[in-house]
Parts: C-alpha cells; structure tokens; sequence
C-alpha cells in the first residue's frame, strides 16, 4: 500500500514530508487532548513519558510506561513512522532487483524472519 503513495521522480525529503503532514497534525491534536485529559484525572506525567508520545518515538523504547503514556492508540503511528523513515531506502533496494528474481528474493527473506526467532533462542541462554 505504501509504494501506491511514492511518485515517480520523488525525493525522500519530499515523500516524508507528505508523510508527516498526513499524519502528525491530527497526533497532534489528540496528544493535546489526551494530554490534559491525564492531567486533569492527576495522571503522573513527566518529560520522560510525554516526549517521545510528542515525537511519535514512543514504541522504539522498551518500558511499558513510556509505550503507554499519554495518547495509547497512537503506538500504531509511531510504528507507521518507523516504516514511512525506512521505506524510501528499501523501496530503492527492492527496484534494484531484477524481475525474474523477486520471488526468490522475497522467499529468503520470508525465511529468515521466520528462522531468526529459533536463532535467538539458540544463541541466547
């Protein structure tokens, strides 16, 4: 669904920003909404928590409290973030593919997402 949004001839900076501007203005709004609605139910809020809410980071962090403050539901836009950063470079790399071997390549790497789990559980004590 994502390459149905990239343009031909687009530049990264540019395909972000239409990003950005799809998603973070209403972020914005709700996380202001959900802000002072925690506030006014005495909620803790701290930098800590509410920053990286703000900037859609939240997810990237592994606590709980960090993940679930402020605006919850906004987890799924801060994973949409991650995908709109990395998909112009992957995007790239897949166009450099020759046609014939795309199968083949999503193939492998169907395998090693499914194989990587039992590689950690065998490297890991």
């Amino acid at each position: 669904m994502l390459t149905w949004s990239q343009r031909s001839g687009d530049t990264k900076p540019r395909f972000w920003r239409r990003r950005f501007v799809k998603i973070y203005p209403n972020h914005l709004f709700t996380w202001l909404l959900a802000l002072v609605l925690a506030l006014w139910a005495g909620e803790t809020v701290t930098t800590g928590r509410i920053l990286p809410s703000l900037f859609l980071v939240h997810t990237w962090a592994p606590d709980l409290n960090v993940i679930a403050s402020i605006n919850v539901p906004s987890w799924t836009l801060s994973c949409e973030l991650l995908f709109y950063i990395t998909f112009p470079w992957l995007s790239a790399l897949v166009a450099r593919i020759r046609t014939d071997r795309l199968w083949w390549w999503a193939g492998g790497i169907a395998a090693v997402i499914m194989l990587l789990p039992v590689l950690v559980y065998a490297l890991v004590p």
